[in-house]
């Protein structure tokens, strides 16, 4: 059974977190009140319902700071509070802020059809009309009229006779075989089927 994830508390977290770590000073270390605030983001992420163990700071993390050490004597002074060197405090605090952005990032859309490939054809009637002015009416397209405009558009758009010849040569060889055929007439009216459906009078 899915955790259920209280969205709201995890938003507010999320914006203190960035906040917090927008305004850290540049410090080579923090003390232990830093590592509190923190924790108790990372307690309320884990309330609302997230697994977030792996971003907390273990008291494993927090030494004594030497803030004075006289060499004659021998005896160092340290700071009131334990603290947890910067390293250490923003590969745990960053790598949750990464994590929080992740999951508040929108989920991708579907791809997007680029019109432009489209932009000159049209459906009408069960008519596909092309920019050239010819059109095929899908309710009545047969397997022979693929080939013959797949040859038609093949003798307008090659200019050089020699290969012109070759591939229509080698067109028709493929298109003629018996097992493309078969799969023509198995696969086409499906096809032609789809397109009648999408017919709304518009441009695609």
């Amino acid at each position: 059974m899915a955790t259920y994830v209280d969205k709201d508390r995890v938003r507010r977290a999320h914006v203190q977190l960035r906040a917090m770590l927008a305004s850290l000073p540049q410090w080579h270390s923090f003390p232990h009140s830093y590592v509190r605030d923190y924790a108790r983001l990372v307690t309320e992420l884990r309330n609302a319902g997230l697994e977030v163990m792996s971003f907390e700071v273990g008291s494993e993390h927090l030494k004594p700071k030497i803030t004075s050490y006289d060499a004659r004597t021998n005896q160092a002074n340290y700071a009131d509070e334990l603290h947890i060197d910067r390293a250490t405090f923003l590969t745990r605090a960053k790598g949750l802020l990464t994590y929080l952005d992740e999951r508040a990032a929108p989920a991708p859309g579907p791809p997007k059809v680029d019109g432009r490939a489209f932009a000159n054809v049209t459906i009408s009637g069960g008519n596909v009309n092309f920019a050239d002015g010819s059109s095929i009416n899908v309710t009545n397209v047969t397997v022979v009229d693929v080939l013959h405009a797949l040859e038609r558009h093949i003798e307008r758009t090659v200019m050089e006779p020699a290969v012109k010849k070759s591939v229509l040569a080698k067109v028709g060889e493929v298109l003629r075989h018996p097992a493309t055929t078969a799969a023509l007439q198995v696969g086409l009216p499906e096809l032609l089927k789809k397109l009648h459906q999408n017919d709304g009078g518009g441009g695609l």
